[in-house]
């Protein structure tokens, strides 16, 4: 057992320098910013999220708990001192389908939870926040005939609208490979999407145009059984 442990700390080194290998170079115009690694249970689950920065510091970590059925019922995320900041708690209905969720603060000492409602095909349509008790604001979600998002509308508990998000997408082989991104009727995102010969998503790179968010790319790399192992994201060096 001892064996097996010391096994799997190599293992989990070796993945990280293989992460870390390439320079902050190796994208024209990026810089490596961060890295992350997944952990699988023998169900295929993924079952925990680990973040570094680019000198393989650890910055915070998720473990995410599923009932029998396979649904995610619990989401618990670390800091880099294990000490547990956030728990997420999701309820589903005898279809298994998310219908509320708890969110626990205890960094702010705080307590909130949304409310899922679902249309016929159980896609989530509207979810209402609240916040101590209270509604806060909802939002109406509208979706393509592909089941992609198409719209997301924000409004506050007096039905004020505070945002509208349209999405636009190109397909190649069924797959998503560019999502655009509205506010309102302004262009603010592009994001291209890759894939790999068996389907896998193996980077998508975002393009801030609204000059707020830096450009962003991220990485993937997978295992021999199709698993997300981990991926490294860069951000734009330029102005």
């Amino acid at each position: 057992m001892q064996e097996t442990s010391i096994m799997r700390v190599v293992l989990f080194l070796a993945f990280l320098c293989s992460l870390c290998c390439s320079s902050a170079q190796e994208i024209e115009d990026y810089q490596l910013v961060g890295f992350r690694s997944y952990t699988y249970n023998v169900k295929g689950e993924k079952v925990e999220k680990r973040t570094f920065d680019s000198k393989q510091k650890l910055k915070s970590f998720v473990r995410y708990i599923f009932d029998d059925n396979g649904n995610k019922i619990e989401t618990l995320k670390y800091n880099h001192d294990t000490i547990l900041q956030t728990r997420y708690i999701y309820i589903y209905n005898r279809e298994n389908v998310k219908v509320r969720s708890l969110k626990l603060n205890f960094s702010k000492n705080a307590e909130s939870s949304k409310v899922y409602i679902v249309n016929e095909n159980d896609k989530n349509v509207r979810t209402d926040y609240f916040d101590q008790g209270g509604l806060s604001k909802y939002t109406l979600i509208s979706y393509t005939d592909k089941g992609e998002y198409e719209s997301r509308k924000t409004f506050n508990k007096s039905d004020d609208l505070l945002s509208n998000t349209g999405y636009k997408y190109k397909y190649e082989n069924n797959r998503v490979s560019e999502k655009l991104r509205f506010s309102g009727e302004k262009l603010v995102s592009k994001t291209i999407y890759k894939y790999d010969e068996k389907g896998n998503k193996i980077s998508y790179s975002i393009f801030n145009l609204s000059g707020r968010k830096s450009n962003k790319k991220r990485l993937y790399q997978y295992n021999s059984k199709g698993q997300c192992i981990g991926s490294k994201v860069y951000e734009s060096i330029k102005l």
